[in-house]
């Protein structure tokens, strides 16, 4: 019994000194810290959308770091900006806390402060009633077009069901939706609805066609149809044009249209008639302008309104009328500033525009009569963003689309022992970045950043930037390129290839080409330029062979090896249909590339030697199926790969000699672009998230003082 006695309190010598070293091997490890746990929440509440997660995380910060006052007022500002979303009330209550609890932190107090100001305004006018100014959104989600365009009646909106390609209209008051159109295919040969606008008596639609011929190319013709999908008929057709419908003529004779020349590279404005399909040119531009420019008729139909490019590369427009009597235009607006028309006032008094003249895209109005400026703009509202212009109703109230995008770039850990990717993901970079670029020895990380301003209509500055791996400080790369993507590292990390057009190029028929950046001083070299014709170059990358002394690149449907010294250049192989992106071998002997026959509706990966033996085929995949990226493992014998789900993406591995591929990985987050580190056990990819909301304002035409 006594023997049993000290065996028992031995054992409990034992465990209490296990229990013991747990809870000091607990303390031991380190926790993670404010900082982490801020960037997880961010990344939840920005990349993920999931507020209520994000908020718990925040929570988290506060009640886990109290000592920690930065990181804590931070947090409780971000639970503040959660809650704007999901009820104002909370919001308010949220920045509320920011103030009263942590007065020292100047700059989230004084944040927190004008996030109360501008929602305690929103509420007053809320609680004033709808004869104030208002904007509210009407339809937001996936399917969601923004190429249609409302109803005068404010009833409908039409627009593109991008599933099918189809005409179709949205009614606003039930979100119920009707298809229109039944013989548009997503599948070659292609046809399918595009701009869409509704007549002033709400029966009818005119909306581009969508037309792909045998020999690939297409063109848009004009059509008819009636709002209860009756009468469809082709208003005109060109196959030297793209035709899109702009506005109406107030009585309905009339449609104002934007023409595209697919020979000559210009853009019209043209009356077509409603009646016999007629065409009448107004005026012809070969100033730059894009389909998405807005054209709109004054009310009594003598004046069409549009804005132009002020010069060539400026981003900047001014805004013009033109008499539809073909007695000529006069420029309504001229400024320094960036002047974007978005329609003309019911009234026939008011044309409204966005100008940045202040700094920020503000909404502004003008009043003009008998085709004149009659007094200065006046500023409406500030910072209304990039938005695309939809239309007005006859009450006046202005509806209008908002495209949202987003890039964001991962890291994550790869366990190739194990056959998956750990999770959660680190996400290094904040903000919208894409294309993400080991360098060779592992240290450092090039990606693209999107400016947040516009250099013009549709388009979107570029920086690119190094990170370092051990200090996580970026390095801005200086560059004169305006328009460039698809990073790849030299292999002394000295350069980095990207793929771009040069504003300075102004060679005939020069459409870009491959230009080497240095990374120490930004002098942008041109590689290797685009043969003229060629078409989607933003797919094709270029690829360092493996002493950097030549690249690989496709163009003309082959694969080309130039010699950078000599430009000497060596055909590899040729396919039409090979789609323009190549991963060189980590040994420099192979190159991994994908052909996708659209017309067989298959896509193949293959392999090929760069001594020009034959390519071996390591997959094949049918439509559905979609491969986004590929790239090879450190050590070359495998090849990874992505394919795109209805959900998501999955990620990939095969053999490099091919084999049946197995599953890695399955993730919501819609991959795009592929990177293996150097040494193997980490990846880099970037995804990409895009949605469309259409918006309404609602009495925002101020009443004109006669006295002013």
């Amino acid at each position: 019994m006594h023997m049993n006695h000290k065996k028992i309190s031995l054992w409990l010598v034992i465990v209490l000194s296990i229990l013991f070293s747990l809870i000091n091997l607990r303390e031991a490890l380190p926790q993670e810290s404010a900082e982490e746990l801020y960037e997880e929440a961010l990344f939840k509440k920005e990349a993920e959308g999931d507020l209520e997660g994000a908020m718990q995380l925040f929570l988290k910060i506060i009640t886990t770091f109290p000592e920690n006052r930065k990181m804590s007022a931070k947090a409780q500002l971000q639970i503040g900006m959660c809650y704007e979303k999901l009820g104002m009330e909370q919001a308010l209550k949220a920045y509320q806390k920011v103030v009263d609890g942590y007065p020292e932190q100047e700059e989230e107090v004084e944040l927190a402060k004008e996030k109360i100001s501008i929602l305690l305004k929103a509420q007053a006018l809320i609680e004033k009633g709808d004869k104030e100014f208002k904007i509210r959104q009407v339809w937001s989600g996936p399917d969601v077009d923004i190429f249609g365009g409302p109803s005068p009646d404010g009833r409908y909106l039409s627009y593109v069901d991008w599933e099918t390609g189809n005409l179709a209209i949205h009614e606003l008051a039930t979100g119920k939706k009707r298809t229109l159109t039944e013989e548009a295919t997503m599948k070659a040969p292609r046809q399918f609805a595009f701009y869409s606008r509704i007549s002033p008596d709400s029966k009818q639609i005119a909306y581009s066609w969508y037309n792909q011929l045998p020999d690939k190319n297409f063109y848009y013709d004009l059509r008819l149809i009636g709002i209860d999908g009756s009468s469809p008929r082709i208003l005109y057709s060109n196959k030297d044009y793209e035709v899109y419908p702009a506005q109406w003529s107030s009585n309905g004779k009339h449609i104002a249209v934007r023409i595209y020349g697919r020979k000559d590279k210009k853009f019209r404005i043209a009356w077509i008639s409603a009646m016999d399909g007629s065409l009448r040119i107004l005026k012809t531009s070969d100033t730059g302008q894009t389909t998405q420019d807005c054209i709109c008729h004054s009310p009594d139909d003598h004046y069409i309104a549009f804005d132009l490019p002020i010069k060539e590369d400026s981003g900047n427009y001014d805004i013009f009328l033109l008499a539809t009597d073909g007695s000529g235009e006069t420029p309504l607006i001229e400024h320094s500033a960036n002047d974007k028309l978005l329609g003309w006032a019911p009234d026939g008094k008011e044309v409204i525009f966005i100008s940045d003249r202040t700094g920020t895209r503000d909404l502004w109005i003008i009043q003009v009569e008998n085709g004149k400026l009659e007094r200065s703009p006046r500023w409406i509202k500030s910072e209304i963003g990039k938005v695309f212009p939809l239309g007005f109703t006859r009450n006046g109230s202005f509806f209008f689309s908002i495209f949202r995008s987003w890039f964001n770039s991962y890291v994550a850990s790869i366990d190739l022992a194990g056959d998956k990717v750990e999770t959660p993901l680190k996400q290094p970079f904040l903000g919208s970045n894409f294309n993400p670029q080991w360098s060779p020895d592992g240290n450092f990380i090039a990606y693209m950043s999107e400016q947040l301003k516009p250099a013009g209509p549709g388009f979107f500055e570029y920086i690119l930037l190094v990170r370092s791996i051990e200090t996580g400080q970026d390095q801005k790369i200086p560059c004169e390129l305006k328009f460039f993507d698809h990073p790849r590292w030299s292999p002394d990390s000295k350069s980095i290839l990207v793929t771009a057009f040069f504003n300075k190029d102004k060679q005939k028929d020069y459409v870009g080409g491959l230009y080497k950046i240095d990374v120490h001083d930004g002098k942008v070299t041109l590689i290797a330029p685009y043969a003229p014709g060629i078409k989607e170059w933003g797919r094709h990358r270029g690829e360092w062979s493996k002493e950097g002394k030549a690249i690989f690149y496709v163009n003309r449907g082959c694969i080309l090896r130039r010699e950078i010294e000599s430009s000497q250049e060596q055909q590899l192989y040729c396919d039409p249909n090979i789609w323009g992106i190549l991963s060189l071998s980590p040994d420099g002997q192979k190159l991994l590339f994908d052909i996708c026959d659209i017309e067989k509706g298959t896509e193949r990966l293959l392999v090929m030697p760069i001594s020009r033996g034959e390519a071996q085929e390591l997959l094949r995949i049918k439509e559905p199926e979609v491969i986004k990226a590929f790239d090879w493992s450190s050590d070359g014998k495998h090849v990874f790969f992505t394919k795109a789900e209805e959900s998501g993406t999955s990620l990939w591995q095969i053999s490099s000699e091919g084999g049946e591929p197995r599953v890695l990985w399955q993730t919501d987050i819609k991959m795009r672009g592929l990177h293996v580190h150097p040494d193997g056990h980490q990846i880099a990819f970037h995804a990409y998230r895009q949605a469309n909301e259409i918006w309404v304002m609602e009495n925002f035409i101020p009443e004109v003082d006669d006295e002013q």
